[in-house]
Protein backbone atom coordinates (compact mmCIF):
# COMPACT_ATOMS: atom_id res chain seq x y z
CA UNK A 1 0.00 0.00 0.00
CA UNK A 2 1.21 3.34 -0.84
CA UNK A 3 -0.11 6.59 0.66
CA UNK A 4 0.42 10.22 -0.87
CA UNK A 5 -0.96 13.28 1.18
CA UNK A 6 -0.73 15.79 -1.98
CA UNK A 7 0.01 16.11 -5.33
CA UNK A 8 0.21 19.00 -7.37
CA UNK A 9 1.08 19.46 -11.02
CA UNK A 10 1.84 23.28 -11.99
CA UNK A 11 1.16 24.48 -15.60
CA UNK A 12 1.17 20.86 -17.56
CA UNK A 13 0.86 20.99 -20.91
CA UNK A 14 -1.11 18.06 -23.52
CA UNK A 15 -1.33 17.69 -26.56
CA UNK A 16 -2.99 15.40 -28.32
CA UNK A 17 -4.06 14.06 -31.30
CA UNK A 18 -6.01 11.32 -33.38
CA UNK A 19 -4.90 10.55 -36.97
CA UNK A 20 -6.82 10.09 -40.31
CA UNK A 21 -7.19 6.62 -39.29
CA UNK A 22 -8.75 7.19 -35.90
CA UNK A 23 -5.92 6.56 -33.56
CA UNK A 24 -5.45 8.65 -30.32
CA UNK A 25 -1.10 9.13 -30.31
CA UNK A 26 -1.87 8.71 -26.39
CA UNK A 27 -3.70 5.54 -26.39
CA UNK A 28 -1.62 4.19 -29.18
CA UNK A 29 1.43 3.89 -26.67
CA UNK A 30 -0.19 1.21 -24.50
CA UNK A 31 -0.91 -1.09 -27.00
CA UNK A 32 2.57 -1.15 -28.42
CA UNK A 33 5.43 -3.78 -27.05
CA UNK A 34 2.53 -5.84 -25.06
CA UNK A 35 3.87 -9.18 -23.64
CA UNK A 36 2.29 -12.38 -24.21
CA UNK A 37 -0.48 -13.65 -22.09
CA UNK A 38 0.41 -15.48 -18.88
CA UNK A 39 -0.73 -17.47 -17.54
CA UNK A 40 1.05 -17.74 -13.84
CA UNK A 41 -1.28 -16.26 -11.20
CA UNK A 42 -0.83 -12.59 -10.35
CA UNK A 43 -0.12 -11.07 -7.45
CA UNK A 44 -2.42 -8.67 -5.70
CA UNK A 45 -1.72 -5.20 -6.99
CA UNK A 46 -0.53 -2.59 -5.08
CA UNK A 47 -3.38 -0.42 -3.58
CA UNK A 48 -2.58 3.35 -3.82
CA UNK A 49 -4.32 6.27 -2.07
CA UNK A 50 -3.69 9.62 -2.40
CA UNK A 51 -5.58 12.37 -0.12
CA UNK A 52 -5.26 15.39 -2.72
CA UNK A 53 -4.71 15.61 -6.23
CA UNK A 54 -4.64 19.81 -8.04
CA UNK A 55 -3.57 20.80 -11.62
CA UNK A 56 -3.35 24.34 -12.02
CA UNK A 57 -3.17 26.42 -14.85
CA UNK A 58 -3.29 23.56 -17.38
CA UNK A 59 -3.39 23.52 -21.25
CA UNK A 60 -4.15 20.63 -23.74
CA UNK A 61 -4.36 20.77 -27.52
CA UNK A 62 -6.29 18.91 -29.07
CA UNK A 63 -6.19 17.99 -32.79
CA UNK A 64 -8.28 15.73 -34.88
CA UNK A 65 -6.77 15.02 -38.45
CA UNK A 66 -9.96 12.71 -38.93
CA UNK A 67 -12.36 15.64 -39.30
CA UNK A 68 -10.06 18.50 -39.18
CA UNK A 69 -10.77 19.74 -35.14
CA UNK A 70 -8.32 21.98 -33.41
CA UNK A 71 -8.87 22.65 -30.03
CA UNK A 72 -7.29 24.70 -26.91
CA UNK A 73 -8.07 24.16 -23.41
CA UNK A 74 -6.63 26.71 -21.07
CA UNK A 75 -6.62 28.03 -17.62
CA UNK A 76 -6.89 24.17 -16.59
CA UNK A 77 -7.88 23.93 -12.86
CA UNK A 78 -8.57 20.12 -11.30
CA UNK A 79 -8.97 18.98 -8.20
CA UNK A 80 -9.36 14.97 -6.97
CA UNK A 81 -9.61 13.89 -2.90
CA UNK A 82 -9.77 10.40 -1.63
CA UNK A 83 -8.63 9.14 -4.81
CA UNK A 84 -7.27 4.65 -4.55
CA UNK A 85 -6.55 2.88 -7.17
CA UNK A 86 -7.85 0.33 -7.89
CA UNK A 87 -10.77 2.62 -8.13
CA UNK A 88 -13.19 0.67 -5.54
CA UNK A 89 -14.63 3.95 -3.61
CA UNK A 90 -16.01 7.21 -4.75
CA UNK A 91 -13.81 9.92 -5.83
CA UNK A 92 -14.46 13.82 -5.33
CA UNK A 93 -14.23 15.77 -8.18
CA UNK A 94 -14.29 18.75 -9.83
CA UNK A 95 -12.53 21.88 -12.28
CA UNK A 96 -13.02 24.58 -14.42
CA UNK A 97 -11.15 25.52 -18.11
CA UNK A 98 -11.91 27.59 -20.77
CA UNK A 99 -12.55 25.95 -23.80
CA UNK A 100 -11.39 27.56 -27.50
CA UNK A 101 -10.67 26.75 -31.15
CA UNK A 102 -7.17 27.19 -32.17
CA UNK A 103 -6.60 29.71 -34.10
CA UNK A 104 -3.40 30.57 -35.87
CA UNK A 105 -5.22 34.57 -36.56
CA UNK A 106 -4.72 35.42 -32.72
CA UNK A 107 -6.97 34.73 -29.69
CA UNK A 108 -10.03 32.66 -30.77
CA UNK A 109 -13.44 33.44 -28.82
CA UNK A 110 -13.86 31.55 -25.82
CA UNK A 111 -15.84 30.04 -23.22
CA UNK A 112 -15.81 28.24 -19.76
CA UNK A 113 -16.71 24.93 -18.76
CA UNK A 114 -16.99 23.73 -15.01
CA UNK A 115 -17.92 20.80 -13.19
CA UNK A 116 -18.45 18.96 -9.68
CA UNK A 117 -18.89 15.47 -8.66
CA UNK A 118 -18.09 12.20 -7.78
CA UNK A 119 -17.56 8.32 -9.52
CA UNK A 120 -16.65 5.44 -9.25
CA UNK A 121 -15.05 2.85 -12.01
CA UNK A 122 -19.22 2.07 -12.84
CA UNK A 123 -21.23 4.58 -11.54
CA UNK A 124 -21.48 8.75 -10.79
CA UNK A 125 -22.43 11.37 -11.19
CA UNK A 126 -21.05 15.12 -12.33
CA UNK A 127 -22.88 18.37 -12.57
CA UNK A 128 -21.78 20.57 -15.30
CA UNK A 129 -21.86 24.43 -16.19
CA UNK A 130 -21.47 25.64 -19.32
CA UNK A 131 -21.22 29.84 -19.86
CA UNK A 132 -20.58 31.11 -23.28
CA UNK A 133 -18.97 28.00 -25.54
CA UNK A 134 -18.98 28.76 -28.96
CA UNK A 135 -21.00 26.43 -30.79
CA UNK A 136 -17.93 26.52 -33.55
CA UNK A 137 -16.12 24.47 -31.34
CA UNK A 138 -18.41 21.18 -32.43
CA UNK A 139 -18.36 22.27 -36.13
CA UNK A 140 -16.45 19.60 -37.10
CA UNK A 141 -18.06 16.99 -35.54
CA UNK A 142 -21.65 18.01 -36.38
CA UNK A 143 -20.99 18.71 -39.63
CA UNK A 144 -21.84 15.23 -41.14
CA UNK A 145 -25.38 15.53 -39.38
CA UNK A 146 -26.46 19.06 -39.37
CA UNK A 147 -25.97 21.40 -42.68
CA UNK A 148 -25.79 23.90 -43.22
CA UNK A 149 -23.45 25.03 -40.60
CA UNK A 150 -24.55 27.14 -37.07
CA UNK A 151 -22.94 29.50 -34.87
CA UNK A 152 -23.98 30.68 -32.01
CA UNK A 153 -23.08 30.58 -27.94
CA UNK A 154 -24.16 28.37 -25.52
CA UNK A 155 -24.84 28.62 -21.95
CA UNK A 156 -25.84 25.67 -19.70
CA UNK A 157 -26.40 24.26 -16.20
CA UNK A 158 -27.04 20.32 -16.37
CA UNK A 159 -26.39 17.37 -14.71
CA UNK A 160 -25.47 13.58 -15.72
CA UNK A 161 -25.17 10.28 -14.08
CA UNK A 162 -24.31 6.99 -14.60
CA UNK A 163 -24.87 3.18 -13.53
CA UNK A 164 -22.65 0.85 -15.87
CA UNK A 165 -24.34 1.28 -19.61
CA UNK A 166 -27.42 3.46 -18.11
CA UNK A 167 -26.95 7.31 -18.46
CA UNK A 168 -29.41 10.31 -17.61
CA UNK A 169 -28.73 13.70 -18.65
CA UNK A 170 -30.89 15.96 -16.76
CA UNK A 171 -30.64 19.58 -18.23
CA UNK A 172 -32.18 22.85 -15.72
CA UNK A 173 -31.13 25.11 -18.30
CA UNK A 174 -29.31 24.84 -21.94
CA UNK A 175 -29.53 28.73 -23.84
CA UNK A 176 -28.14 28.85 -26.92
CA UNK A 177 -27.98 32.79 -27.37
CA UNK A 178 -27.51 34.52 -31.34
CA UNK A 179 -28.16 31.23 -33.42
CA UNK A 180 -27.58 31.76 -37.23
CA UNK A 181 -28.55 28.98 -39.85
CA UNK A 182 -25.35 29.67 -42.50
CA UNK A 183 -27.63 29.15 -45.68
CA UNK A 184 -27.16 30.90 -48.56
CA UNK A 185 -30.28 30.17 -50.09
CA UNK A 186 -32.33 30.32 -46.89
CA UNK A 187 -30.44 32.12 -43.57
CA UNK A 188 -31.98 31.76 -40.67
CA UNK A 189 -31.45 33.67 -36.95
CA UNK A 190 -32.93 32.81 -33.87
CA UNK A 191 -32.11 35.63 -30.38
CA UNK A 192 -32.14 32.81 -28.02
CA UNK A 193 -33.36 28.86 -28.21
CA UNK A 194 -34.17 27.80 -24.51
CA UNK A 195 -34.80 24.47 -23.24
CA UNK A 196 -35.85 24.00 -19.48
CA UNK A 197 -36.50 21.02 -17.34
CA UNK A 198 -35.40 18.38 -19.84
CA UNK A 199 -34.00 14.77 -19.10
CA UNK A 200 -32.45 11.91 -22.09
CA UNK A 201 -32.23 8.57 -20.68
CA UNK A 202 -29.93 6.46 -22.63
CA UNK A 203 -29.77 3.42 -23.82
CA UNK A 204 -33.24 3.31 -23.60
CA UNK A 205 -33.77 6.42 -25.89
CA UNK A 206 -35.99 8.46 -23.46
CA UNK A 207 -36.62 12.56 -23.99
CA UNK A 208 -38.96 14.64 -21.82
CA UNK A 209 -38.67 18.57 -22.63
CA UNK A 210 -40.29 20.30 -20.15
CA UNK A 211 -40.41 23.43 -21.88
CA UNK A 212 -38.99 24.92 -25.63
CA UNK A 213 -38.95 28.55 -25.93
CA UNK A 214 -37.98 30.16 -29.06
CA UNK A 215 -37.05 34.31 -29.21
CA UNK A 216 -37.32 36.33 -32.09
CA UNK A 217 -36.76 34.16 -34.67
CA UNK A 218 -36.54 35.38 -38.44
CA UNK A 219 -36.49 33.41 -41.68
CA UNK A 220 -35.50 34.93 -44.90
CA UNK A 221 -37.84 33.40 -47.86
CA UNK A 222 -36.61 33.99 -51.39
CA UNK A 223 -37.86 32.94 -54.65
Amino acid sequence: QVLIDAVRLTAPQLRARRDEKGVINWLALGSQGQAPADSAPKPAPWRVEVAQVTVEQGRAEWHDESVGARLVLAEIGLQASAVALPLTEPVAFGGRMTLAAASDQGRAPSGVLAFKGQSTASQGQVGVRLESVPLALGAAYLSAQFKPPVQGRATAQLGLAWNGASTAVKIARLALDELALQDKAAPARLRQLLLEDTELRLPAQQLRIGQLTLSQPVVDVQR
